[in-house]
């Protein structure tokens, strides 16, 4: 017979900026299979956080982005209250 335990959630907190972690750098590259690489669009680090009221896209230094990228924070709406996300707004042409 197979017991299953109850996993409790985790606590529910209020949705707020999380200050990013910092790139380490390095002056050589770790190599073997445990490592993959992918191509990176140059753009900029973004926390977006959506509250039970209007969301707001952050930098990773603690300022609005909500205007910047406009579309973004607009679709930041459609998320569940108390969500953070960490993302990267990136833009092919020109950036008003």
């Amino acid at each position: 017979m197979v017991r299953h335990s109850r996993v409790n959630p985790p606590p529910r907190r209020k949705a707020e900026f999380i200050e990013p972690m910092e790139c380490a750098l390095v002056s050589e590259l770790p190599e073997g299979s445990d490592w993959t690489y992918e191509v990176k669009f140059d753009g900029y680090r973004a926390i977006g956080v959506k509250t039970s009221s209007n969301p707001i896209l952050y930098s990773r230094n603690h300022k609005s982005f909500n205007k910047r990228f406009p579309q973004i924070a607009e679709a930041l709406k459609d998320l569940p209250a108390d969500t953070v996300i960490d993302c990267r707004g990136s833009s092919i042409g020109r950036i008003r």
